[in-house]
């Protein structure tokens, strides 16, 4: 997108309440990540100074304008910035006490139609608040006033925030959502029932908890396959180990690949099943575990402390 377009969005769409807070900074594009999709960081970048910026004081966030304005600045100068973040802080946006919460979802538009899929969509019209597209076009941001019971929540393709991160906005208003931050408790709290049983505070949560998936098994392999790198996942898939050398590390890759679709532990199970690698070994104790779910569980502990250690720099 083109800065001049992308400013006049931001300008146009973005709602008052948020456009009135001093909790803005830019961001810049990273290396390009390990995800299957190829997908590349977004680094909160100061405008000012061009470092990273902080979310932990006020030093790395100024107001709106002043962000626009040092966003269309830069493009002049041999790092530019690629777009603007807004903080989530653990302090209440408005007297009433309420959190501004946003809830990212990933991978839900049809990249054939550029509609929402279906489960996505049904999350969207529950809401009822300002949404956005994410600046890749492929997930949306759902910005609402309420609270949570820790400062992130995440399972499969969606995740909840209200604190210690930045979340890029777009000013790519999805039409069919109200052009307000309102406040949507109720929703929020149905939404964590459904896909967040294991409610627990703290960040072991994440780790301990068995999420459901919002995608079937089919339309992960469909993504997956899709993907970027699907040709590997394919040939992993259909049991093809060479370039490895060990059994276990060709499970390893393969459940790192499924394990970017979805966290459900069972989920990967009944995936892996299905694929050329399966063999007795998968169900062989290890303790009172498996050597299959040990794997899973082991990768997925792997995502999470990489997640930890990026946190601050999510959008």
């Amino acid at each position: 997108m083109k800065t001049a377009d992308q400013i006049q969005r931001l300008d146009s769409n973005l709602p008052d309440l948020l456009k009135s807070q001093r909790r803005f900074t830019g961001w810049r594009y990273g290396d390009v990540s390990p995800y299957p999709t190829g997908r590349r960081d977004k680094i909160p970048t100061h405008p000012w100074t061009g470092r990273n910026a902080r979310i932990d004081g006020p030093s790395g966030m100024i107001g709106f304008q002043e962000t626009l304005d040092s966003l269309v600045r830069s493009q002049d100068g041999p790092r530019p910035l690629d777009g603007v973040m807004i903080a989530l802080l653990d302090e209440p946006i408005i007297k009433s006490g309420l959190y501004l919460v946003a809830i990212d979802i990933d991978h839900c538009v049809d990249p054939d139609s550029g509609e929402l899929l279906s489960w996505a969509a049904e999350i969207v019209d529950r809401f009822g608040t300002y949404t956005e597209y994410s600046p890749s076009g492929k997930g949306v941001h759902i910005y609402l006033l309420g609270d949570i019971p820790q400062a992130g929540m995440r399972t499969g393709q969606i995740e909840i925030y209200k604190s210690g991160r930045f979340m890029t906005v777009t000013g790519d208003h999805m039409a069919c959502t109200p052009q307000a931050v309102n406040k949507c408790q109720d929703a929020l709290d149905e939404l964590i029932q459904t896909h967040f049983p294991d409610r627990r505070e703290g960040h072991d949560a994440f780790r301990q908890t068995t999420p459901r998936s919002v995608m079937s098994d089919e339309e992960i392999l469909i993504r997956a396959k899709q993907a970027r790198n699907g040709e590997k996942f394919q040939r992993l898939y259909g049991g093809d180990a060479s370039g490895y050398d060990s059994d276990s590390n060709t499970d390893f890759a393969l459940i790192s690949l499924l394990a970017y679709w979805t966290q459900n532990v069972n989920q990967i199970d009944r995936l892996f099943r299905r694929s050329g690698l399966m063999r007795g070994k998968w169900d062989e104790k290890r303790g009172s575990s498996t050597y299959g779910r040990m794997t899973i569980e082991n990768v997925l502990a792997r995502n999470q402390d990489q997640a930890s250690r990026r946190e601050g720099s999510h959008g």
